[in-house]
């Protein structure tokens, strides 16, 4: 099934990457499984030549963190915030301080994460879950 889905989203960014609105597109991301979310994000570059930025879980380790940088050079996604904004955004904030010091000429968007972190972390775009 996932194939499936994942054929059919390549399909709308090959009919859509050439929209000059467009900088790229995200991976389907799966909640709480950042290998499924990193298969998807390498299955959309084998399908499509259009830009597929990575998306880094904030549960997920540094070390890959650094791998990603290491390919990606134009943009991340960081993903995974939203479960603890409401109740423990010290800990998002927290992991946002140690991979902007850690990285801080890459450009990052926040998935679900445009409140004042967007800003106090210089993310390069966030967006609202």
């Amino acid at each position: 099934m996932e194939d499936h889905i994942l054929e059919g989203y390549a399909q709308f960014i090959n009919d859509n990457k050439r929209n000059k609105r467009i900088l790229g597109f995200f991976p389907l991301v799966r909640i709480g499984d950042p290998k499924a979310t990193k298969r998807n994000y390498l299955r959309l570059k084998e399908l499509t030549d259009a830009n597929i930025y990575p998306v880094w879980k904030i549960t997920d380790s540094l070390k890959e963190l650094d791998q990603l940088v290491a390919e990606e050079t134009k943009m991340i996604g960081l993903g995974g915030a939203v479960p603890y904004l409401s109740t423990r955004k010290h800990v998002v904030r927290e992991i946002l301080d140690k991979v902007t010091n850690r990285h801080p000429t890459v450009s990052f968007h926040g998935l679900g994460i445009a409140d004042e972190l967007w800003i106090v972390f210089n993310l390069f775009f966030a967006d609202f879950s």
